[in-house]
This record gives structure tokens, sequence and C-alpha cells, in this order.
């Protein structure tokens, strides 16, 4: 977290596959977000705010407790499908993006769900 890095998210992540927490915020990371991510079952935390990744069109991540890809200002396309089947999800912070469509209607049954940001997008309800 806000370590100056940059470039991309290393495929190779998928290799730490009992990661619980990834937290690569406030730094200068781009490119896609890596589908080697999926992998990532036990992961609980996903934190990837204020960098310059994009694309959200087929995103699929692990469904963890909190993800946070909020300040990314390139990621655009609609609010990605696999977030609707996010039971355990408490919090989600998609603020500050490029994110189009509309507002996902099922967002409404995630129980867990406390905390839900999705301002400065251009969705539409």
């Amino acid at each position: 977290m806000n370590n100056s890095l940059t470039g991309m998210v290393p495929p190779s992540v998928e290799n730490a596959t009992m990661l619980l927490n990834f937290n690569l915020s406030g730094n200068s990371i781009n490119g896609n977000i890596p589908k080697e991510i999926n992998n990532l079952s036990q992961l609980l935390h996903l934190y990837l705010y204020n960098n310059q990744l994009t694309a959200t069109a087929g995103l699929h991540l692990p469904i963890p407790e909190r993800l946070c890809l909020a300040l990314n200002d390139l990621l655009d396309g609609e609010v990605p499908l696999f977030i609707a089947n996010a039971s355990k999800l408490e919090l989600l912070f998609l603020n500050n993006n490029f994110l189009t469509g509309t507002i996902p209607t099922n967002l409404g049954n995630l129980r867990a769900l406390r905390e839900l940001f999705l301002y400065h997008n251009q969705l539409t309800s």
C-alpha cells in the first residue's frame, strides 16, 4: 500500500493460493486486473484502489468480504456480474471510475453488504 509500485499485477500472483488479504492500493499499477487473481479462492480482502487499472468486461474475481476497486479512473464498463453472487460481500467500493450501464438491482440481495460506494461513475438507475 502506497509503495510507489509501477507496472502490472504479475500473473504469478495465482501461486499465492492461501493469501487472505491482497492490498496494492495507492500505487501506479496499470493494465487489466489479471484473471489469475480468480485463483485466490481464500481471499477475504482485495484492495486495488487508487491505481490506473483498466477494464471490467468479463472480470471475474474471487468473492471476498471486502472489494475495493475505487479511484482507478480508467476502470470502465458495467458493474461486473460476479458481484451479484457475492453473498459474503460486506464492503464494495467502485467509486471514482468510469463504470456505465445500470446499477444492478440484485445488489439489494446481498444481505451482508454494509457499505456500497458507486458515486462518480456514469451509472444510471
